[in-house]
C-alpha cells in the first residue's frame, strides 16, 4: 500500500504568486495524482493560508483546486482524506469541503479527532487540538492505539523555546504535543504538518513540509512531499519527494562594506544578478562598521538594485569616531554637493552621461 502525504499548501500566502503557484507545483500535484495515483492521498492541514471571503479570488481558487483533486480521485478511486489546520489558516474551509461532499464515500474531511480502518491499518486523523489541559487532550486523542496518525499542530522539543502548559482560564488553546505520546500510542509512524521544514523525530514522526517557498525563512529549504509504503506484514519505509519548482530565497553576505570600493560592489552585484532565476527572492545583508564609507556604499547598493525585487538589510557594528582625527565626508553624503552633482557623478560611474538640465529636468518630474 502506498500512501500520499501533503502538508501546509497555504493557498495563497502570496496573491501575486498564486498563478505560478496554480500552474507549476498545484499542476504537477494533479497530475502526478491522475498517473500514479497512491492507494490514499491525504492533506495534513493548513490548506489555506488564510480565512477568504467568498468573493475573493483566491477563495474560488482553493474550492476549483480542491473540486479537481477529488474529480481527479473519484476517476481513480483513490479515497481522499484532509485534515484541520491552525485555525487562523483554514478557517472554515475543512468543514466546509465536509459539507460539500458528505455523501461522496471516497472523500473524509476532519476536524476533530477520528479513526479509520483503512485496508486492515488503523488511522487516527488528528487535527490541531485545542483543549484547555494535556490531560483532556491526551485522553480524548489517544483513547485506543493507531498503526499510523496525521496530525497538524507542535510536537515538544521541535520549535525549543515553546513550552507546553495547561490554560489558567479553562478555555481551549493549542496544546503542544509529547513525542512520548505519539510513539507509545502510533504502532507504525506518524506525519504531518505546521512546521515548515522536513523534520524526522526518532525516525518514526515526521514533519511533511510545506510544497513551496513562503519567504526567507525558506532559505536552504528544499519543499517537498511523501510517500510512505506498506507492505501486508505492517512493514514500512518512506520517501521524502523534493519540489525544485519552488522559487528560491537566496541572502547573499557582503562583510566589511565600509572597507569595499565601489567599482568591486559593482562587479560583486552584477555577478550575482547574472546566477539568479528571476522567480528568485534575492536578499544581501550587508555587514560593516556605521562608518561616512560604510553608509555611503550601503546607498550605492540601493540605487543600483531598485530596478531589482532586492532585499536589502544592514547589520551596523557601531564605531567610536576619535573626536581628534579628521573625517573626511564622503561624496554622496556631503551636504554641500548639490543632489544634481551627486546624479551626474553617480551616472558617470555607472556607464552613463547626463548633463545638468537633463539632471534638473528627471527631478523636477
Amino acid at each position: 500500500m502506498r500512501i500520499r502525504a501533503y502538508a501546509d499548501l497555504h493557498l495563497y500566502y502570496n496573491k501575486d504568486d498564486m498563478d505560478r503557484y496554480n500552474a507549476e507545483e498545484l499542476h504537477d500535484l494533479k497530475e502526478n495524482l491522475l498517473n500514479d495515483p497512491p492507494d490514499l492521498l491525504v492533506f495534513a492541514g493548513d490548506l489555506c493560508h488564510m480565512s477568504y471571503k467568498a468573493d475573493d479570488i483566491r477563495f474560488t481558487n482553493i474550492i476549483k483546486f480542491i473540486t479537481d483533486v477529488i474529480s481527479i480521485c473519484k476517476i481513480k478511486k483513490v479515497p481522499f482524506r484532509i485534515i484541520q489546520g491552525t485555525s487562523t489558516h483554514d478557517g472554515k474551509i475543512v468543514s466546509i469541503i465536509k459539507d460539500i461532499y458528505k455523501k461522496e464515500p471516497l472523500v473524509g474531511a476532519f476536524t476533530n479527532v477520528a479513526y479509520e480502518d483503512f485496508k486492515g491499518l488503523t488511522i487516527r486523523y488528528l487535527p490541531e487540538p485545542y483543549y484547555a489541559s494535556y490531560e483532556e487532550f491526551k485522553r480524548l486523542t489517544f483513547s485506543k492505539k493507531a498503526d499510523i496518525t496525521f496530525f497538524h499542530g507542535t510536537i515538544d522539543g521541535v520549535i525549543p523555546m515553546l513550552k507546553g502548559h495547561d490554560n489558567i482560564t479553562n478555555l481551549p488553546k493549542a496544546v503542544i504535543m509529547k513525542k512520548e505520546d505519539f510513539l507509545a500510542n502510533t504502532r507504525l509512524f506518524s506525519a504531518g504538518g505546521h512546521i515548515h521544514r522536513h523534520i524526522k523525530i526518532d525516525n518514526k514522526i515526521f514533519y511533511i513540509n510545506s510544497l513551496t517557498t513562503h519567504n526567507f525563512s525558506d532559505i536552504n529549504n528544499t519543499k517537498g512531499y511523501m510517500e510512505f509504503y506498506i507492505d501486508d506484514n505492517k512493514n514500512w519505509e518512506y520517501k521524502y519527494i523534493e519540489n525544485h519548482k519552488a522559487p528560491k530565497y537566496l541572502d547573499y553576505t557582503i562583510d566589511n562594506i565600509e572597507m569595499k570600493l565601489k567599482e568591486d560592489l559593482k562587479k560583486i552585484l552584477g555577478n550575482i544578478m547574472l546566477m539568479i532565476d528571476k522567480k528568485d527572492n534575492v536578499r544581501f545583508t550587508l555587514k560593516g562598521e556605521m562608518t561616512v564609507e560604510g553608509i555611503s556604499n550601503v546607498q550605492y547598493i540601493t540605487s543600483i538594485m531598485k530596478k531589482y525585487n532586492v532585499k536589502i538589510i544592514t547589520k551596523y557594528t557601531e564605531v567610536q569616531v576619535d573626536e581628534n582625527e579628521e573625517v573626511i565626508t564622503d561624496y554622496y553624503v556631503d551636504p554641500s554637493i548639490s543632489i544634481v552633482d551627486k546624479i551626474k557623478k553617480l551616472s558617470e560611474e555607472n556607464g552613463l552621461t547626463l548633463t545638468e538640465d537633463e539632471i534638473k529636468k528627471f527631478i523636477s518630474k
